[in-house]
């Protein structure tokens, strides 16, 4: 990747990082405003409550984000960036250019989804098998089976 490349990178995620810096700080500040105004209504707890849980789960992502960032900008530091830590090929232009934090290639990316994804039984088997045979729901609704 050429200099200019990277400097508009750069550029780029820097913006970005500001922003969530931003946007993390707010995030605190009004977490600050929930937990300070708690009214003993129950109602409002309960709805302080839920809105404290939604930024926290909001700042959590901000937080990764931000990580990948701090990662992408100390790749370009120091002249890894774009490299896949997986395999160790380029990450394509494309795939950079739509996720400038990317760290793994295309390829790289789905073996690891592919290792993520939840096992167990596959259930769409199940609902092919009743939509071929409506008959094997006989009896669901009142807890019996046909068997």
């Amino acid at each position: 990747m050429d200099r200019e490349c990277l400097d508009s990178v750069r550029e780029l995620l820097t913006t970005r990082k500001g922003q969530l810096v931003k946007l993390i700080q707010e995030q605190r500040e009004e977490m600050g405003t929930i937990q300070s105004s708690r009214s003993p209504d129950w109602i409002d707890l309960t709805a302080a409550t839920e809105n404290i849980h939604l930024l926290m789960t909001l700042g959590d992502s901000e937080r990764r984000e931000l990580d990948d960032i701090e990662i992408a900008l100390a790749k370009i530091t120091d002249g890894s960036y774009g490299g896949c830590e997986g395999c160790g090929q380029a990450i394509s232009p494309d795939r950079l250019e739509a996720k400038p934090t990317a760290r793994l290639c295309k390829e790289c990316k789905q073996q690891e989804e592919a290792t993520l994804k939840p096992s167990g039984p596959d259930y769409s088997v199940g609902w092919r098998a009743i939509e071929q045979d409506p008959s094997l729901l006989a009896g669901a609704e009142d807890g019996s089976q046909n068997r």
